[in-house]
């Protein structure tokens, strides 16, 4: 069985971010992403995306933004960044490697994948929280007779030119997607739970 030190569970932004952190203090990991590629879930938003943080805070440790990217990352450059990153740092994730479990034993953490296991003592689940999408139950909708999406399957708002269109939720991403819906040609309707308060996102050219 092999061993090491760090078992980092992921390659988005965390597992990277730990993966250089780790790296730099020349501590051993290794790196398990289920994925074929770093930072699949943001290669998988849709195509407006933007980081509503400005850019100096929205980096990874020890490497910054390049000067040439905007005040809010877009998300082609975020995946960019993200790949970049991990060549920097030398960071060899081993994709396809799904983690299907993680356990003690005595002082260490056995986890075992879909081809082998790997014994850590210590292990970072840098899993994020909207790898899968969660669906939720609403009554009556299995009778609709119009699409379905969830959010994390929209790309852009080409397919829905002219068509009318109901966002659930009103969210960064509900509104954000909303918005890319208006300026397709699309005819968006926000559906709202509660009150939402809408800011701008630069006042006087300063963010806030």
């Amino acid at each position: 069985m092999e061993q090491t030190t760090v078992a980092i569970i992921g390659a988005g932004p965390a597992g990277l971010a730990a993966g250089a952190c780790l790296r730099a203090a020349g501590v051993d990991f290794v790196m398990l992403e289920m994925k074929q590629a770093v930072g699949a879930s943001w290669r998988r938003h849709y195509t407006r995306l933007h980081l509503l943080t400005v850019k100096k805070y929205s980096s990874l440790p020890l490497r910054p933004f390049s000067r040439e990217y905007p005040r809010y990352v877009p998300r082609e450059l975020m995946v960019r960044y993200l790949d970049d990153y991990a060549a920097h740092f030398d960071l060899r994730p081993r994709f396809g490697a799904a983690v299907r479990s993680v356990r003690r034993d005595g002082a260490a953490w056995i986890v075992e994948t879909d081809a082998a296991s790997l014994r850590a003592a210590f292990v970072v689940i840098a899993t994020g929280y909207n790898g899968e999408p969660e669906v939720p139950v609403i009554p009556g909708i299995e009778t609709f007779g119009g699409k379905v999406l969830h959010s994390a399957d929209s790309t852009d708002a080409k397919p829905f030119a002219g068509r009318a269109v109901l966002v659930i939720g009103m969210g960064n991403t509900g509104a954000e997607i909303a918005l890319d819906l208006a300026e397709g040609g699309a005819r968006p309707t926000l559906s709202v739970r509660n009150g939402v308060h809408v800011v701008p996102r630069d006042l006087f050219g300063i963010p806030i």
